[in-house]
């Protein structure tokens, strides 16, 4: 060790030979930590070297030679000794060096990648902030937002970059997009729909990746769209609901019932039987969409720790869980348990145990999830199909919700009970944090909406009217009788 131990200087580094193989280190007795590594190919760097807590960190400053390479700038052992003491301090005040050198080099890279980023790529980059909680959106919203992105990325918009995103580029997909998903059985509106979803979707991205890499200076390609296509960024909402017209809910009614009544076809194998019995499970979703308004995904997350029997109701919680996505707006939505409410959970509790005991869900799935748990039906549209075809209504699980919201309006209940009922968001601070509705007023217009649908329906009939007559009607009742006897005689 003796001989690695110099007194440093040009002419030193100068002259020291290359060794065959190894790297060793020649020490400066002047500065204890500051060295020249000689490599077998002949190249000379200086280096520090110095603890960090336990741990040796050492740091190389620069090249002193390297043959045969003139662009390499050579530090002399001046240079290099001076920055030995600004790397020594810096280990000292407990940094890494080579740690901030790697993070720094992996930022560089970063930017010089960000400034090429596609279409796709930046619709990338808000999927994987929305995933991380940095912006709120419930797993169905990433969902399409990666079907959007998948579209993007199908067209010629997805490859282009950022940088070069233009408002003429966005016209040129809207229209292209618009004439593709029109031929389809699925547009209503010759394609805007899904079209207009896709660019919503890719506005977001597009504001969030702006921000993100400080493009300062980019023209935002979506004010030509906006001028062009005025709305663009509108969707229509749908006017439908299953009680239109008198006689409508009662057929629709009765081909959701006809589900259920498959059932019971004799000769059915195991397999056969617990399909049908999921799809009688859809069946009941359906009916209790119409009886509860409540949306698609928060019916379908239902569990029966969610239901109290002891007090009647069913409490779905509002915060996302291990579960579900919870409600959308994070608050807890409670369901009083209403008369032929509770038979239809009677009936799910049977046919429960028949293809799925021990689930713990109101609506379970034959299929598991991707952690191998039994989960919840996820996507009723093939008995919804069935139903459309038999009612002759073209309707959707939303369009459930919205029947409930126009017949319970119906009740004249009141405007916050309705916000109540459709488990809305209070607009006020009395109604948001001091007005909390008690359960039993709220069962009773409950129950007078379930009687209400039942009744139209054709489930239940109107009972006899008891009729009370007074003495002058029974007295002429009695004169009309016997003027109706001599007739006769």
């Amino acid at each position: 060790m003796s001989e690695r131990k110099l007194s440093l200087s040009d002419a030193v580094a100068r002259d020291l030979p290359v060794p065959e193989k190894g790297s060793p280190i020649y020490w400066d007795t002047k500065t204890a930590y500051f060295g020249l590594r000689v490599n077998p190919g002949g190249t000379k760097q200086w280096v520090v070297q110095r603890k960090l807590g336990r741990r040796a960190i050492k740091v190389t400053l620069g090249v002193f030679f390297k043959p045969g390479d003139v662009r390499v700038r050579r530090m002399t052992y001046t240079e290099a000794r001076k920055a030995a003491a600004e790397v020594a301090a810096a280990i000292q005040a407990g940094r890494d060096p080579n740690l901030e050198h790697r993070q720094q080099l992996r930022k560089v890279e970063q930017e010089r990648a960000d400034e090429t980023h596609t279409v796709t790529r930046c619709m990338e980059m808000y999927i994987e902030k929305c995933r991380n909680g940095a912006e709120p959106c419930k797993p169905n919203t990433i969902t399409g937002y990666e079907k959007a992105k998948a579209r993007l990325e199908a067209g010629t918009l997805g490859s282009i970059p950022l940088v070069e995103l233009t408002g003429q580029h966005l016209l040129d997909y809207y229209a292209t997009a618009c004439r593709k998903t029109k031929g389809t059985k699925t547009a209503k509106r010759g394609g805007r729909t899904q079209t207009s979803g896709d660019l919503r979707a890719l506005r977001a991205a597009y504001a969030s990746a702006v921000k993100k890499l400080q493009l300062k200076d980019l023209e935002n390609p979506f004010l030509l769209l906006n001028s062009e296509v005025p709305g663009w960024f509108k969707t229509k909402p749908r006017q439908v609901i299953v009680a239109t017209a008198t006689g409508q809910l009662a057929k629709w009614w009765a081909a959701v019932e006809a589900i259920r009544a498959r059932v019971d076809d004799a000769g059915l194998s195991d397999h056969d039987k617990k399909r049908r019995l999921q799809s009688a499970a859809i069946a009941d979703f359906l009916l209790l969409a119409v009886l509860w308004g409540m949306r698609r995904v928060e019916l379908l997350q239902l569990r029966w720790s969610y239901i109290n029997e002891e007090w009647g109701y069913v409490r779905v919680p509002g915060l996302a869980s291990e579960w579900g996505q919870g409600t959308k707006n994070h608050k807890d939505n409670v369901k009083p348990l209403t008369r032929w409410v509770r038979e239809l959970l009677d009936r799910r509790r049977r046919d429960n145990e028949l293809y799925a005991p021990g689930s713990g869900w109101l609506f379970p799935s034959l299929r598991t999830n991707k952690a191998g748990k039994q989960w919840h039906i996820a996507e009723p549209k093939g008995v919804i199909a069935k139903v459309r075809e038999a009612s002759k209504v073209d309707f959707a699980p939303q369009d459930l919700r919205r029947t409930f919201g126009s017949l319970f309006v119906e009740l004249e209940a009141g405007s916050d009970t309705v916000r109540v009922a459709l488990s809305h968001s209070a607009d006020d601070t009395a109604s948001a944090h001091y007005i909390i509705s008690r359960l039993e007023p709220y069962r009773a217009i409950c129950q007078k909406y379930e009687d209400k649908v039942l009744l139209e329906a054709g489930v239940l009939t109107l009972p006899a009217k008891d009729v009370t007559l007074t003495p002058d009607d029974y007295m002429d009742f009695l004169a009309w009788q016997a003027s109706k006897q001599r007739q006769q005689v």
